[in-house]
């Protein structure tokens, strides 16, 4: 039955499965605003339950609606029994949409023992079940960030992928808390890119920073056992021979230099496990760090470290307002900046 509906009527289900982003959003109320009315876009389908009416399919189309104050929506009503019900019809209405695994984890986390079951109520198949019971893994303050990262990344981005598979089973893999954590803001660091698409982590680097977790996580662990064993990677993720010309000063051999798919540089320090963003420009080279707080000049020697070429560093530590006046005193033509923690 298509009908029309008053869009300040409808309400959602509780777990809202499907990935709508701000800016897509944005753009649909953008079309609504020329239009005037909902006629330029497809009928929504909500459930019926007890007079109320849920939204089952639209809920980007609703939001568009109500940012550009159009009043009414054209809808297709299913007469529905319980609100668990219409939980379920929005899963299987949109199973096949780009998905908020989160949040669809959240939806049936109470029933995902059960393989065959989840399998046949909700619509879905038995690897993604697999891949939601890799969720429960991921300890308390790990997942919290893992789903703040998501919320501020579809505020941002006009397009946001599935969070990959291989992504969750990796961080699912690791036992400590805090090293799924670092695991995390790995995946998500190209948050800050200025670009349309988020982009994640691809399988090698993930696989790579994951190896590294754990062998510093093994070497701090055990007392007995080395810190310095680690070979360092260059821009170009080639391995560089500790034995051979390029080996590095003994207290360098923890860092390594990856350059992501979508082009970005980072510097990982595998003995503080931190992950640090390179930008170049003509006169500096700046490290930038998840959580901003402090700014160093780093040292000569980790500016070779990370190969991008032999500049003199010495070693600072300053907020960014003495930044201007720290520069005008230095009589080298480029120097490498760290943006973050202590």
């Amino acid at each position: 039955m298509l009908v029309d509906l008053n869009v300040d009527e409808l309400k959602s289900v509780e777990h809202v499965v499907t990935l709508s982003t701000y800016p897509m959003i944005r753009s649909i109320a953008d079309t609504l605003k020329k239009n005037s009315d909902a006629s330029s876009i497809q009928p929504i389908v909500v459930g019926e339950v007890g007079g109320e009416y849920y939204i089952l399919d639209g809920y980007a189309r609703v939001q568009a609606c109500r940012i550009a104050n159009v009043k009414s929506i054209r809808a297709y009503v299913i007469r529905l029994k319980s609100m668990e019900d219409a939980q379920i019809w929005h899963i299987r209405l949109n199973i096949r949409s780009t998905l908020n695994i989160l949040k669809l984890y959240d939806a049936i986390k109470g029933n995902i023992a059960d393989e065959d079951y989840v399998c046949s109520r909700y619509g879905i198949d038995q690897t993604m079940v697999r891949l939601l019971r890799r969720l429960e893994r991921i300890k308390g303050k790990a997942y919290t960030k893992i789903c703040m990262y998501m919320n501020s990344i579809l505020t941002r981005f006009n397009r946001v992928p599935p969070i990959p598979y291989y992504i969750v089973v990796l961080i699912s893999e690791l036992e400590d808390e805090e090293l799924q954590e670092k695991a995390i803001d790995f995946a998500f660091i190209n948050i800050d890119d200025n670009e349309d698409v988020f982009s994640f982590q691809d399988y090698d680097r993930m696989l790579t920073f994951i190896k590294i977790l754990r062998s510093s996580y093994r070497r701090s662990s055990n007392p007995y056992t080395s810190s310095s064993s680690s070979n360092a990677i260059d821009i170009n993720n080639r391995a560089v021979n500790p034995e051979g010309k390029n080996r590095r000063k003994s207290k360098e051999k923890h860092v390594l230099h990856l350059r992501c798919s979508c082009g970005v540089s980072y510097f990982i320090d595998t003995k503080s496990n931190t992950v640090n963003r390179i930008d170049e420009s003509e006169s500096l080279i700046i490290l930038r760090s998840i959580e901003c707080k402090n700014i160093h000049i780093v040292p000569e020697e980790v500016v070779e470290s990370l190969e991008l070429n032999e500049y003199e560093a010495r070693w600072y530590i300053v907020n960014g307002s003495e930044i201007n006046s720290l520069m005008q005193s230095l009589t080298c033509s480029k120097v490498a900046i760290l943006v973050g923690a202590d």
